[in-house]
């Protein structure tokens, strides 16, 4: 085994640019994303539970189309247990992790495009 199970999964940075894992993270394939960490991060079905609080036998379930994930808090907990990076987290539908990555350098809305058509005055 590549690690003991208790360890979170270990995806290398470069598998995730791979047009594979784009396709996978479109498309919300979380049955092909688990296989991707075993293939990619050594992850063990063991493994991919500990990581991300599923059960092994549902993990198995998944991996065998026995079972489908649609509930948004799973989607979280198996981006989480497999270490998926904000660039990854965003493509599979999820905020990234640190948002002000992604919005620190983005210049102000122009005037008239924060939501508000005019300015806000109190009231008196």
């Amino acid at each position: 085994m590549a690690g003991r199970a208790w360890e979170s999964v270990s995806v290398p940075a470069w598998a995730w640019e791979r047009e594979e894992a784009r396709s996978l993270l479109q498309a919300r394939d979380v049955p092909g994303l688990l296989r991707f960490a075993q293939r990619f991060g050594g992850a063990s079905q063991t493994r991919l539970a500990s990581a991300t609080g599923i059960s092994q036998g549902r993990i198995s379930e998944i991996l065998n189309g026995r079972q489908t994930v649609v509930a948004f808090e799973v989607y979280e907990r198996v981006a989480e247990g497999i270490g998926m990076p904000d660039t990854a987290r965003m493509l599979f539908g999820l905020a990234p992790k640190d948002v002000t990555a992604f919005t620190a350098n983005r210049p102000p809305a122009p005037p008239g495009r924060s939501g508000r058509s005019a300015p806000v005055r109190p009231v008196a």
